[in-house]
């Protein structure tokens, strides 16, 4: 559908797009914005997302900038100031930013031409994923009013789609929706007493690009190692990692170093690999539409692909609980943001529109909460507008030079190991006594062939000592506080829209326990019917499928075993090609199958006269 989606938007109209995970959605808005000049703006949802498109984009020699809340003061700055040129083509923009005053008082010098909004969903309170800030995109919209839009998304519900529709003012959209079948995959799912040893069975039998996904990062760990002792070869991925590992471990999957990749759904956005054949589940999601997308990461070339779902009944009751954990009390949800704001130590009256580096396993520890609860609480409070927690991204080690000339030219003398470190920085970063800029510590300990550790510490005593200030590189999510702290108790809480919300989560949740334990119904047509696409034929390739053809199969066998030893009875004995050719055409080549089986089985043979008889009489 790409060709009629792209003509859509190069014809000015607003197009609200559904392709599945692998479906091509980014060329929709990319060769229209190539085509016709001009800017897109972008809005996504992810930072890290951003980064790999931006990055894409600058490799095939497309320029692009990225304005999201993990950037500083300064570098903001720079992406304005890189925005005056009409190089760039492309401005990806997360949701919190939309209604700020540099995107708000630039964005008429910016030449938009197409406003795109990728993982759509999230604007819909009824999704899976709602984002609130999503709904300032209609408010960007005013300043943008002959500028058509095109809405992304890889699955959405009827009811999800209207909202997008609704919440985006699209006027009279062009439509375009691709089934969520794939045909190519095999759905399968397995009761797992044990469920490691099954996996271990699976990847013996399919011993190809494989993801493994689990729903917590120690598990992650775990199965890497205990298959890795089992002779594969395996690497692991969750949001815990640092940046250079999460790069390392990904680029090593990427090229095929190692086939096997077990992480948590910190995985997986953006990756663009085609070759994957199989996706293993080793724990079940609690939603059918993220179920639905990690599945989609197999065979997005076209050939066959497998999906299996690993579950046992003690996962099933655990999954059951996930619904008190989203959805807490609300004596638990300000409770939670007491120790929010104390993990943080912001008072009472402070931190609005601050950001502060976070450690969800941390706070969970030493306030004794539950991880889950924690994850569900921090987006109800994302909903009600009070914080929200970024996706983990990369902020690289940052320096700015403090002291004057003369306090660097005394440091020569006082202290000689730090007056060299200074200097490479002030050698390397032109402007580093004017600017706060991005390092590379690494790079820096090569120049002078020491280690990375050795540079870290050295810049650690430089900024004691005042000559510098030094904030180290980090890979975590940081927690921003979109309104000042308030006492716990008047927490502004929408107490039915929360109710509503966990009443749609549970349906959620209910309908994966009942897919796990789905015994007859194909299993392709039953996830489908969630996103109410109704087919009338079965995949046959699912296991309930395989296992109804296997049943029909043994029946037919039967049928026609009863009908060649009534034949031989009443007659004695029956030439098998006649026999078979008194039958339809469809019949025939089954008929004597039958008989060969039974030959197999001694039950009857060929006499001389090339007769069929029962072997008991010969």
């Amino acid at each position: 559908m790409q060709e009629e989606i792209i003509q859509s938007v190069l014809d000015a109209q607003d197009t609200l797009v559904v392709l599945p995970t692998g479906g091509g959605k980014s060329l929709c808005y990319q060769i229209p914005t190539l085509v016709q000049g001009g800017k897109c703006l972008v809005v996504s949802p992810l930072i890290a997302l951003m980064k790999d498109q931006v990055a894409r984009l600058e490799q095939l020699g497309i320029s692009a900038v990225a304005l999201h809340a993990g950037l500083s003061k300064q570098e903001t700055q720079d992406a304005l100031y890189a925005l005056e040129s009409d190089n760039i083509r492309f401005i990806y923009l997360s949701p919190e930013r939309l209604n700020s005053s540099f995107v708000t008082d630039h964005i008429h010098a910016w030449d938009i031409r197409l406003l795109a909004v990728d993982e759509a969903h999230c604007i819909s309170q009824w999704g899976y994923d709602f984002r609130p800030a999503y709904l300032e995109i209609a408010t960007i919209r005013a300043y943008l009013p002959t500028v058509p839009v095109i809405a992304l998304t890889g699955s959405a519900t009827k009811l999800v789609l209207q909202d997008i529709e609704d919440k985006l003012k699209m006027n009279k959209p062009s439509s375009y929706f691709q089934s969520f079948e794939r045909p190519n995959i095999s759905l399968s799912v397995n009761n797992a007493p044990v469920k490691i040893n099954r996996l271990i069975e699976i990847i013996t039998k399919i011993s190809e690009t494989t993801i493994v996904y689990c729903n917590n990062r120690k598990r992650c760990q775990e199965i890497s190692e205990t298959i890795n002792a089992r002779g594969f070869q395996s690497t692991y991925y969750h949001a815990g990692l640092n940046y250079s590992d999460k790069e390392f471990r990904m680029q090593r999957w990427m090229q095929g170093e190692v086939p096997i990749m077990v992480c948590t759904n910190a995985f997986g956005m953006g990756i663009d690999k085609a070759n994957v054949r199989l996706v293993i589940h080793f724990d079940t999601p609690d939603t059918p539409e993220s179920f639905y997308q990690e599945i989609g990461r197999a065979g997005r070339d076209g050939e066959k692909a497998w999906h299996v779902l690993l579950f046992h009944e003690h996962d099933l009751e655990n999954l059951k609980q996930h619904i008190a954990l989203k959805y807490p009390s609300t004596e638990t949800i300000r409770a939670i943001y007491k120790g929010l704001c104390e993990y943080l130590q912001i008072p009472i009256g402070y931190g609005e529109l601050e950001s502060f580096p976070f450690q969800l396993g941390d706070f969970a520890n030493k306030f004794s909460f539950a991880v889950f609860e924690v994850l569900g609480t921090l987006k109800i409070l994302e909903q009600h507008k009070i914080l929200y927690l970024t996706d983990a991204f990369h902020k690289p080690s940052k320096v700015l030079v403090t002291a004057n000339k003369g306090a660097i030219h005394q440091l020569e003398k006082d202290l000689p190991d730090l007056d060299e470190v200074l200097k490479i920085v002030l050698r390397t970063y032109p402007g580093i006594m004017q600017i706060e800029t991005a390092i590379n510590e690494f790079n820096m300990a090569q120049t002078i062939g020491v280690g990375q550790d050795y540079i870290v510490e050295m810049l650690q005593k430089l900024h004691l000592h005042g000559y510098i200030s030094y904030s180290e590189r980090n890979s975590q999510p940081e927690l921003v506080m979109l309104q000042e702290r308030m006492p716990e108790k008047l927490l502004p809480l929408n107490t039915a829209l929360l109710k509503e919300l966990k009443s749609r989560y549970e349906k959620r949740v209910l309908f994966m326990l009942s897919y796990c334990q789905n015994s007859s119904r194909c299993r392709s047509r039953y996830l489908l019917s969630y996103f109410e696409e109704y087919k009338e034929e079965d995949c046959g390739k699912c296991d309930r499928c395989l296992m109804k053809n296997k049943k029909n199969q043994i029946q037919k066998f039967d049928q026609y075993k009863t009908v060649i030893l009534q034949a031989i009875h009443k007659n004695g004995s029956i030439i098998p090609e006649e026999f078979a050719n008194s039958f339809p055409l469809h019949e025939r080549e089954p008929i004597m199958k039958t008989v060969r089986i039974l030959m197999d089985e001694q039950i009857l043979l060929l006499n001389t006269n090339g007769c069929l008889i029962r072997y008991a009489q010969n």
